[in-house]
């Protein structure tokens, strides 16, 4: 007998979820375990352990419209992960935390927007910032870098806020914003500009970076560019935001636009009056062949949304709310007195 055509799409909608929930959490994982065991950050293995809960949770409501085969498939992967992360909290509570003195770190510069300290996901410490727990010479550490731009208001940051080299596996959080312009996409100016060109993030850092999350933004402009992994939103309240990434997954935000080149299914959650559309044509992304790719900016799940109709917290955004002189917009808000007025002519109505 056939599945229904709605319990298929509802399976297919899970799925995806799963997929998604089950690779951060892992990430996650992987994360703590690459670290000391004393130096484990417990609030991050408690909001895992708060994160598998929910998805075992989830997974038992799907349990009406998923086959039983898939059932014993996702049942075996949440008893892996239940058990790795029962291993990791056994381990990291069974030896005694040592603190070891160590040099104080060198005083950032009073310029910088930009402060490296770990944000709410929790992943392997910048190299020379080792955790007050680590000895400095423990030669298992692997060296990444966690970029935060955070608490500021009504002002504008651009990439020159972060450091010219970072590596690889940086994650960069920007969080707690309100009435602010975040410029990350690198301008580089040409010949014929006869000016110098900018200090800034060259392209393939900002493409290096592995994740981006943003929360608790409100009122602000965005641009991203292209990111090399993934992005998660929450808290996002009367933005525009740009960019390019490999996967997005919005939480409880709202009243946003979002233009974006994406070559997964985007993803949202508890949202209300989101709007996408496609990636502006002046920042336009290509594939490692340098040709054009189709993206599924426009393929946007509902997790929220169980029914079989359409979802009605997004919507394409309209052709005429749609802005594509990005390149005018960029130069207007190098002055600092035009920022509010830019965001009242730009940024989206609230419902």
């Amino acid at each position: 007998m056939s599945v229904p055509s709605s319990s298929a799409e509802l399976a297919s909608k899970f799925y995806q979820h799963f997929r998604i929930s089950k690779d951060d959490i892992t990430r996650r994982l992987i994360s703590l375990e690459s670290i000391d065991t004393a130096a484990v950050d417990q609030d991050e293995l408690s909001q895992i352990i708060q994160d598998l809960a929910k998805l075992r949770k989830e997974l038992v409501d799907a349990n009406a419209y998923i086959p039983g085969y898939d059932q014993r498939s996702y049942e075996t992967q949440m008893s892996e992960l239940e058990q790795k992360t029962s291993a990791l909290r056994a381990s990291s509570v069974a030896k005694p935390k040592f603190s070891f003195k160590r040099k104080p770190a060198k005083a950032s510069s009073p310029s910088s927007h930009i402060s490296e300290k770990s944000p709410h996901v929790d992943r392997p410490q910048a190299a020379g910032s080792l955790p007050p727990s680590i000895s400095p010479s423990s030669p298992e550490i692997a060296p990444t870098t966690n970029l935060t731009l955070s608490s500021h208001s009504h002002a504008h940051l651009t990439s020159e806020s972060l450091p010219h080299s970072f590596t690889s596996s940086s994650d960069l959080t920007i969080s707690n914003l309100d009435n602010c312009i975040v410029d990350l996409i690198p301008i580089q100016n040409t010949p014929e500009d006869g000016q110098e060109p900018r200090v800034g993030a060259h392209p393939s850092e900002i493409s290096s970076l592995t994740s981006v999350h943003i929360r608790d933004v409100k009122r602000s402009i965005i641009l991203l560019g292209a990111i090399g992994g993934s992005v998660l939103m929450h808290g996002v309240e009367q933005c525009v935001i740009i960019l390019s990434c490999h996967q997005l997954r919005v939480h409880r935000s709202k009243d946003t636009h979002i233009y974006l080149d994406i070559r997964s299914h985007p993803i949202i959650e508890h949202c209300s009056n989101m709007s996408f559309t496609s990636y502006p044509a002046c920042f336009s992304t290509t594939d490692k062949n340098g040709t054009s790719t189709e993206s599924k900016h426009l393929a946007v799940l509902d997790f929220s949304n169980i029914k079989a109709t359409p979802s009605l917290n997004w919507h394409p955004l309209p052709d005429l709310r749609r802005l594509d002189d990005w390149g005018g917009i960029r130069q207007a808000i190098d002055h600092q007195e035009q920022i509010n007025v830019l965001l009242d002519k730009v940024l989206p109505d609230v419902r």
